[in-house]
């Protein structure tokens, strides 16, 4: 896996079709171990396990290690592309993040300071760049309700997503991004002392969707688990991870109402 996701040169075929099993089996095997993992989702941590299955994704994604800078994942920038962008005093940058929240002049600008190559490397570099969606949390409500007949106590969270991508994605000009054509969006709640998974939704966004848009979502978790965990301002934790797209993971702490 390191040599495959480091694209790595292997030195005989056996090597290559042994890397190409494994790679075609790493999906199934991390289904099967989410799918425990959830099954044992009041263990104090599984939040923090089942995160990692998202992270894990978005190395395969985006043929990434753990160590490199998000910034990689644009195609023509290099682990030393990146780490040059980040130290240029001039262009105050400190993660793909503020360059994703630039405008396009002020991005290329900065991208064409430490890009070595043709025009078009830093073309494809953009178009790839803006085409990533952001998204911001517009509205984050707790409640809970009584289920009648069983005096079940059941919390939800409603969630407003607003998304924004200013290209669509180009993947005949990107190699490494998968054939899907969508990106998902994993949002997890968890309770707020010891971790533990409460409640777990997916949302799918279109790779060729452009402009700006608003997603709403409803998770349901048990209340008293959570209420019993929310530490002493009673709060639920809110995590939100691209599972193709590193760089733009985001977590919120939310009262309950």
């Amino acid at each position: 896996m390191q040599a495959h996701l480091q694209r790595a040169k292997l030195p005989i075929s056996d090597y290559v079709n042994d890397t190409k099993g494994v790679t075609e089996n790493v999906p199934r095997l991390l289904a099967a171990m989410q799918f425990i993992a959830l099954g044992d989702s009041t263990t104090s941590g599984a939040l923090d396990l089942v995160c990692q299955f998202a992270r894990t994704k978005q190395y395969l994604a985006t043929m990434t290690l753990p160590n490199d800078d998000a910034m990689v994942q644009l195609p023509g920038v290099s682990s030393d592309t990146a780490d040059r962008l980040l130290k240029n005093k001039a262009a105050n940058i400190k993660s793909l993040r503020d360059l994703r929240s630039l405008d396009r002049n002020s991005a290329a600008e900065a991208l064409q300071r430490v890009l070595r190559g043709k025009k078009g490397v830093l073309d494809i570099a953009l178009n790839h760049l803006f085409a990533l969606p952001t998204f911001s949390v517009a509205r984050a409500n707790v409640y809970h309700v009584i289920d009648k007949q069983s005096g079940e106590s059941r919390g939800h969270l409603k969630v407003s997503l607003e998304f924004q991508s200013e290209e669509a994605l180009n993947q005949r000009k990107i190699r490494r991004d998968s054939d899907a054509s969508t990106f998902t969006l994993v949002l997890l709640v968890g309770s707020y002392t010891q971790g533990m998974l409460l409640a777990e939704a997916a949302v799918s966004v279109a790779k060729s969707g452009q402009g700006t848009w608003t997603v709403s979502k409803e998770l349901e978790f048990d209340w008293k688990t959570a209420a019993a965990d929310g530490g002493e301002d009673q709060q639920i934790v809110l995590r939100l991870l691209w599972e193709e797209i590193r760089g733009f993971d985001a977590e919120m702490i939310i009262p309950f109402m």
